[in-house]
């Protein structure tokens, strides 16, 4: 609720913002504070994979990832970026457990295969895929220092109202139109 009336907020694509900014963020300054796992992920690759992942790496490492070549098939991801609400940070964030890590190794793996994407365009491209498919779901319950974790995040973002696909995360119901909706005059 706000001086003008009521916002509503779409959960994931305002923690889909959050998410993207904070990558996008420290990609762009000096880089990541990579966030250790507790367990190390396995990621298996399919052979035709392998070659393509293998030179994804360095891309990875910038971006705040620490994997490995585990052997064969085989890759180990010891680290990932700090990611609110997805992985804890240490600080204790309002937005802790919002998010989904499990979706970290799927998301490598779908863009595994794009080889043909010149640098930048494959890093953008992981970072949406990433805010996307690791942001709360839609729907799903939250309390509400949650639900002020995700307004305040969203508030110090730099596109408080478009998702990083560009939809919109948010809505104004002006009290204008709640007096004539519920005839209150």
């Amino acid at each position: 609720e706000g001086e003008a009336g009521l916002y509503l907020v779409d959960q994931h694509r305002a923690h889909e913002r959050i998410l993207y900014e904070r990558m996008t963020e420290m990609h762009g300054r000096h880089g990541p504070e990579p966030i250790a796992l507790p367990d190390p992920l396995l990621i298996e690759l399919r052979p035709a994979q392998v070659a393509s992942f293998g030179r994804r790496l360095d891309d990875l490492a910038v971006l705040g990832f620490d994997c490995e070549v585990f052997g064969g098939r085989t890759f180990l991801l010891r680290a990932a970026p700090f990611l609110p609400g997805v992985l804890a940070d240490g600080a204790g964030s309002s937005l802790g457990g919002l998010g989904d890590p499990d979706e970290l190794v799927p998301t490598l793996l779908a863009l595994a295969d794009e080889e043909a994407a010149d640098g930048e365009t494959w890093r953008e491209r992981l970072l949406v895929q990433l805010a996307c498919r690791t942001a709360v779901r839609r729907g799903r319950p939250l309390d509400r220092s949650q639900m002020r974790g995700l307004v305040e995040g969203l508030g110090q973002t730099s596109a408080p109202a478009v998702c990083p696909h560009g939809s919109p995360l948010l809505m104004h119901v002006s009290g204008d139109l709640l007096e004539r909706q519920f005839e209150w005059r």
